[in-house]
Parts: structure tokens; C-alpha cells; sequence
């Protein structure tokens, strides 16, 4: 080995020393977080629940109804998840919230709404036009239209009128025809208000009388879906007006409790530094390829001919 080899090894093994090699047992393996969808709760209102109330401290209403300020994060590690939630009641003039439990919630809103809905069912009406001279077969067919109406509980009103052109029947004729129609559907609905009558208009206003143990036909039920459907409409704009009526109306002052002091945390010895410790950085070594000078390269001498 001559000598420009010998000191070529030695600047790398100066310049490129072998790095320490750790043992399987200490090699860091590479972390996987690993996040689970959250399941779709099905609530009515769209008031803050948990973690996405607003406020660090609340108050919470007891068993006695009595208002305790508490911390939020503190009241979510003191609850069942997969039983309770927490709501916020009233923001104003604080923040008051509520420990509720799922499945009395989800049962009390479904009774809430199933009221809702068979009081508009009773109070939506329906209107079916027909004349004094209708033939039988059409005459049927809209009559078993009514039927399907009174049958789910809904209002229906029938009115008999004058074809365009057409001359009106007599009185008795009028009269025998709207006591023969309130007879058919005297086994499922009632007269809810005396017949009215303008020139030769009439008008039977009939109230459905729901039977439980009817079964309902394919019609019914697209009828009452139909009905829920748009009921769901008028109780969500109900429900965002109830919700700002309670907004409004100030809650009386809390009796707030106070509770015992939370314990200080010690604070934690500061880590020392390796200067500290007694370590003792390496001296900065010079590069010795910095002091050797650059090779002349000398380029390939051209022939030329004598």
C-alpha cells in the first residue's frame, strides 16, 4: 500500500465514522392511529351535545333542580357515552346544560312526534268535488276515494255542485242525495259541522274515525307517508320557532353550589441539559482534503504532420 492510499483510508474512516448499531429491541417501529367512524345519532334538535359545546365551565341541572357549575370536560369523563349525553339547554345568561339518557330520549321523542303527527293527520282535510247528475260508476269511484281518507282519521269535505250549463235538480232531490252519502260512510266517519249550502252548492263535512285494528291498503299507507312527510316540514319549522321562544324567556337566577377546591398539580422537575450531565462535545476536527491541492489536468497533445 503506498503512501496517497494509506492516507486516503484514514481521512474516510476520520470523515465517515461507522454509525452505532441498536439492537432490534430498540428500534423505534412506526406508530398506525387508527380512527373509527362515529355512529349517526339520530336527535331532533340540532343543540351543541358534548364536545361541541362552546363553553369550558357550565352549569349542570341535578336531580333537584338545582343548577351546579362544574367544568365540561370534567362532566364528560364523569358520564357513559354509550348511555348519556350532554346537552346544552340555555346559553344565556349562562351556559346551562343537561345529563340526558339515549334511549328515554329517543322513546319520549317518538311519542312526542307520533302525538304530533295524528293531530295532523285529524286536522288535515281533504276536498272531493262531484255533481248532482254523476253517473253511478263515477260516483263510486270518488265515494271510495272518500272512504280511503275517512279511513285513516283525515277530514274530507264533499261538495255537490251544478255541471256548467246544466239545470239543478230539485230540493228533495238534493236533500235525498246528501242523507244517502252520509248514511255510506256512517260506519267510519261523523258530520264534525252542519252541511252548508250556497244557491245549488252543498257542501257534507265528514271526520274519519280511525280503527286500529284496520288494516290499511296499499293507497292508505302512500297517503299517510305522504302526510308524514309534510308533517315532518311543519313540525321542524315548529320546532325552530319553540326553540326561539325558549331562547327568549330568561331562566330564573341559579343557586349555585360551590364544590371543594381541585388539588394543584406538582409541576414536574425541568429535564437538565447534557451540560449539566457533564457531557463534553467532541473537538472540531479539520478536514485535511481542504489543504491538498487540485490535480492539473493536461489535455491530449494534437498530432501534427510533419
Amino acid at each position: 500500500m503506498n503512501a496517497f492510499s494509506a492516507f486516503r483510508f484514514a481521512t474516510r474512516t476520520v470523515l465517515h465514522p461507522h454509525s452505532a448499531r441498536f439492537p432490534p429491541c430498540l428500534a423505534l417501529q412506526p406508530r398506525t392511529q387508527l380512527r373509527f367512524k362515529s355512529k349517526r345519532k339520530i336527535m331532533a334538535d340540532n343543540r351543541p351535545r358534548n364536545e361541541a359545546i362552546p363553553y369550558e365551565d357550565v352549569y349542570v341541572v341535578d336531580e333537584d333542580n338545582v343548577l351546579v357549575r362544574m367544568s365540561l370536560k370534567r362532566l364528560l369523563h364523569t358520564i357513559d357515552h354509550n348511555k348519556e349525553f350532554v346537552q346544552l339547554v340555555d346559553a344565556k345568561p349562562q351556559p346551562v346544560v343537561k345529563i340526558l339518557n339515549k334511549k328515554e330520549y329517543i322513546i319520549k321523542l317518538k311519542a312526542v312526534r307520533g302525538r304530533q303527527r295524528e293531530s295532523a293527520r285529524k286536522n288535515t282535510t281533504k276536498e272531493v268535488q262531484l255533481t248532482w247528475g254523476s253517473e253511478q260508476s263515477d260516483l263510486e269511484h270518488k265515494l271510495a276515494r272518500v272512504r280511503s281518507y275517512l279511513e285513516i282519521g283525515a277530514k274530507v269535505d264533499v261538495v255537490f255542485a251544478t255541471k256548467p250549463n246544466g239545470t239543478p235538480p230539485s230540493m228533495d232531490v238534493m236533500q235525498r242525495k246528501l242523507k244517502d252519502t252520509v248514511e255510506m260512510m256512517a260506519d267510519i266517519s261523523r258530520e264534525w259541522k252542519p252541511v252548508e249550502w250556497r244557491r245549488n252548492m252543498a257542501a257534507i263535512f265528514l271526520q274519519g274515525i280511525k280503527d286500529p285494528n284496520r288494516k290499511l291498503t296499499p293507497e292508505q299507507v302512500q297517503l299517510v307517508e305522504e302526510e308524514a312527510a309534510a308533517d315532518e316540514d311543519a313540525e321542524d319549522s315548529e320546532e325552530d320557532e319553540d326553540a326561539s321562544e325558549e331562547a327568549e324567556t330568561p331562566l330564573p337566577p341559579p343557586q349555585v353550589v360551590s364544590r371543594p377546591a381541585e388539588p394543584v398539580k406538582p409541576k414536574a422537575d425541568p429535564v437538565p441539559t447534557l451540560a449539566e450531565l457533564g457531557f463534553i462535545p467532541p473537538p472540531v476536527r479539520r478536514n485535511p482534503l481542504l489543504a491538498m491541492k487540485k490535480e492539473k489536468k493536461y489535455g491530449t497533445r494534437k498530432y501534427r504532420p510533419p
